[in-house]
């Protein structure tokens, strides 16, 4: 019995350690990328938009976007991105690796993390531009990570948050929520590649269609959308998911005379 309760002490204190560790790591990652310039300007969705939803302007990504993400990377090559949602936790580095099993138990630094990354599915292509990204962070039940999501299934937060930022390697972006729901790993809500513009069409138009609230967002066949995926237990305890689909338009960028491009 005594070496039984040394072992959930040990155990205890590993866990404890762990979700440490990756706090830890989290409040390095933003001390290095909101460190330098100016602070944040502001990023909107389109103004009619903003009216009819009656929110405030939604505070946007740094605008020195590369510099700050080259300095995450000096760290470690595998950051490709920064997500933020503006009243919440999630304010996290974006890594990929080879396989989207890699980063399941690790922080951005490679430590072993129990609050694990939010991260990038590897069929995207971190350098280019893609008609479907793709990002998943565990649902952690203190809030971070993507604990914060399931407060898009509530109707007041889906109207009061209607976009979120999305920082790439080259590019800014705002995000406008369009379409969240809870789903399965059955659903294939995660697909990346499409052959034709009507494959596309058909797909966003059904994961449209899956939404538990109404969009006014309009998508077209040149859209770029972003899906943040999260475990949820609503419609299965192993392979229930809550998806968040969101339109990507770039923010302009500022000269050094502070003229948008």
């Amino acid at each position: 019995m005594g070496l039984s309760i040394i072992g959930i002490a040990y155990s205890s204190y590993q866990l404890g350690f762990s979700y440490a560790t990756g706090s830890q790591a989290t409040a390095e990652a933003r001390q290095i990328y909101y460190s330098s310039s100016e602070e944040p300007a502001e990023a909107k969705p389109p103004e009619a938009k903003r009216a009819e939803a009656r929110v405030p302007a939604i505070p946007a990504m740094p605008s020195k976007t590369t510099s700050r993400l080259d300095s995450l990377k000096k760290i470690t090559p595998d950051v490709v991105g920064w997500l933020r949602l503006h009243d919440t936790p999630i304010d996290y580095p974006i890594v990929q690796a080879q396989d989207n099993l890699y980063y399941l138990n690790r922080n951005y630094k490679h430590e072993e993390s129990k609050s694990r990354s939010i991260f990038m599915d590897y069929r995207n292509r971190a350098e280019e531009e893609n008609r479907h990204t793709v990002i998943y962070g565990r649902n952690m039940k203190d809030g971070s990570m993507f604990g914060q999501l399931k407060r898009y299934a509530d109707l007041e937060f889906f109207r009061t948050h209607p976009a979120f930022t999305f920082d790439t390697l080259y590019e800014s972006y705002v995000a406008e929520v369009f379409s969240v729901y809870y789903t399965t790993t059955d659903v294939d809500y995660i697909r990346t590649q499409f052959d034709t513009d009507a494959e596309y069409e058909a797909f966003v138009q059904d994961i449209r269609e899956r939404s538990l609230y109404p969009s006014d967002v309009s998508l077209s066949a040149d859209s770029l959308i972003i899906t943040l995926s999260t475990c949820d237990s609503t419609m299965d305890k192993e392979a229930g998911r809550l998806a968040v689909h969101a339109k990507l338009t770039k923010l302009a960028k500022e000269d050094g005379a502070g003229r948008s491009e």
